[in-house]
């Protein structure tokens, strides 16, 4: 019997119970869709440039067929595109990302927004790809049509 208690105090140790820890933290491969990719992506990451991105955007089920860094971005300290529908930026400051987003906002009504906000990156890509990738890239879906 001894050893049998000790077996269950062992997996509790190593399972993490006591709800004293830090919360888990949702990884790509946690999710229950068949054929996921399996990444090290963890929801609501941030990443130092938009090869890193660009790499969780893919792992999230994302395309990028023609990645191409920009070098003519304002705000963003990395900026790419993955095709004409598709770019990858990412922001040293959150005042640099919430200056785009603003501008964005102001202008949807015109041109219409579809970006997937993340803690220091912005995917603006086609609502049905943003819907794809946020479950494992986590971030905020913002869409608004055009007028």
């Amino acid at each position: 019997m001894p050893r049998v208690i000790g077996a269950v105090l062992a997996f509790a140790v190593l399972a993490g119970c006591g709800g004293g820890g830090a919360p888990r933290v949702a990884l790509a491969s946690d999710s229950p869709k068949v054929n996921a990719p399996t990444s090290t992506a963890i929801v609501n990451s941030t990443y130092p440039s938009t090869v890193e991105l660009r790499d969780a955007f893919l792992a999230a089920g994302g395309l990028c067929p023609s990645y191409s860094e920009q070098t003519d971005a304002t705000e963003a300290s990395s900026q790419a595109d993955c095709n004409e529908e598709i770019v990858l930026s990412v922001y040293p400051t959150d005042a640099a990302k919430d200056r785009v987003i603003e501008f964005r906002k102001s202008t949807a009504d015109v041109i219409g927004m579809s970006i997937l906000v993340g803690p220091n990156w912005i995917v603006n890509a086609p609502e049905d790809t943003l819907r794809t990738v946020a479950p494992t890239l986590g971030g905020v879906l913002m869409v608004e049509s055009a007028s």
